[in-house]
């Protein structure tokens, strides 16, 4: 099983491996406060967070596993890296 879409973490009986979160910046936060009490590594695309929320996210990796990205997809992430060590035109301002 791939797992389950939750809006209640009341309603969750089993621990997951892994919490992934594309939801809203409000269920983002419910999430990720789920995960550090329940010690569930997240990972999340979710867009549109605040500077409170990346924050929350940095104190919440010195107690679990965090990822977030605003993109998955291995392609974009490579096109990305690959871009970073380009040099830009000289025509580029």
């Amino acid at each position: 099983s791939l797992g389950n879409i939750v809006v209640d973490f009341s309603q969750v009986k089993t621990k997951p491996d892994l919490m992934i979160d594309f939801s809203s910046p409000e269920m983002f936060l419910e999430s990720l406060n789920w995960c550090v009490q329940t010690k569930t590594p997240f990972l999340s695309g979710t867009t549109g967070l605040s500077k409170k929320d990346f924050a929350k996210l940095q104190q919440a990796a010195k107690k679990i596993p965090v990822l977030w990205t605003a993109n998955t997809s291995v392609g974009v992430q490579m096109v990305k890296d690959i871009l970073k060590k380009m040099p830009l035109p000289k025509t580029y301002k």
